[in-house]
């Protein structure tokens, strides 16, 4: 063999070996960023960011205490039948936004029905991926949520919140690169796109994520996280406790029902911005499945996601007791 072949194998091989080590660094760097958007940290930015619009919210009609009664100065909301829409219950205390203006053939897309595992009557809040849209007014999300529309279940600068309910995903749960809400505390007017605490199923995380809006620099962004796996075909009883304040406060236990096992908790007594500026602003909670669309890296699908035994209190804990 002369020089020159051996020159030009050793380019080869040179040549060879430049190339698989570039196509190994470019395949890492494809999976970190993946993971990444996956277990994404920091304030709620981008898509999400969206204030509410009172014109598309289902307003509370008739008696207004029908479906949401007081006990002991708390609103509970709990189904009431093993079949059927929901919607007449959300009177009063709660309004909800559906995706109805553009999937009606569906029909509501909240239902009830019967629980074998709580042994009682619960919610169903329907999300599809491709059919649903954002009250028609977002293209690139879905939304099926209720919320908080009157003086008992909308809290004022300085209130304290005590929230608790029960949710349960469905075991095979698909959670958005992007955003996916199934819990959130959103002011109502001026800086009010991006929630201030929102409880966020990923594809294999669980996150809860504060946002200070306007005020970035105080946005704790991701407060805590936990694998998502616990959460998924099982009832979990959520306990949120808050003050409405620049300097406010945030306390969240997730608990899986069955067992009564912690699966989450975070408490932050003082130092947490709480309060955005607004005319009129108020503080409330939001319930149900809003999330985006996806990414294209995501294969998401329809989702039922099952709710029980809503309770807002102004006062204490104990006016919504756990069990």
């Amino acid at each position: 063999m002369n020089k020159l072949t051996l020159l030009s194998n050793k380019y080869v091989l040179a040549l060879s070996l430049s190339l698989a080590i570039l196509l190994a660094c470019t395949s890492s760097k494809e999976e970190t960023t993946i993971k990444k958007e996956e277990e994404t940290v920091g304030p709620i930015t981008g898509p999400d960011n969206d204030k509410d619009d009172p014109s598309k919210e289902e307003p509370p009609a008739g008696n207004p205490n029908a479906g949401n009664p007081v006990v002991n100065g708390a609103v509970t909301l709990s189904a009431t039948a093993s079949s059927g829409s929901a919607y007449p219950l959300f009177t009063g205390a709660f309004a909800h936004e559906n995706p109805d203006c553009v999937h009606s053939p569906f029909g509501p897309h909240v239902t009830q029905a019967f629980d074998s595992d709580l042994n009682k009557n619960v919610f169903v809040f329907h999300s599809h991926i491709i059919d649903d849209n954002d009250r028609c007014t977002n293209f690139d999300r879905v939304r099926m949520e209720i919320k908080g529309s009157n003086s008992k279940t909308e809290h004022k600068e300085n209130e304290m919140g005590y929230y608790r309910w029960k949710f349960k995903l469905p075991a095979d749960f698909v959670g958005s690169n992007t955003f996916c809400h199934i819990f959130q505390i959103k002011a109502k007017s001026g800086d009010a796109g991006a929630p201030l605490i929102t409880i966020t199923p990923r594809a294999s995380v669980l996150e809860v994520i504060h946002d200070a809006g306007a005020s970035s620099a105080n946005s704790l962004g991701k407060v805590v996280s936990v694998p998502l796996a616990p959460f998924k075909g099982t009832w979990v009883e959520a306990y949120v406790k808050y003050k409405s304040s620049d300097n406010g406060s945030f306390e969240i236990v997730l608990t899986r029902v069955s067992d009564g096992v912690t699966l989450l908790s975070y408490n932050k007594t003082s130092g947490i911005d709480m309060w955005r500026t607004g005319d009129n602003q108020v503080n409330r909670g939001k319930w149900g499945v809003y999330r985006s669309k996806g990414d294209g890296k995501t294969a998401l699908k329809d989702e039922q996601v099952r709710f029980a035994d809503f309770c807002v209190s102004e006062t204490s804990e104990a006016e919504c007791p756990g069990g």
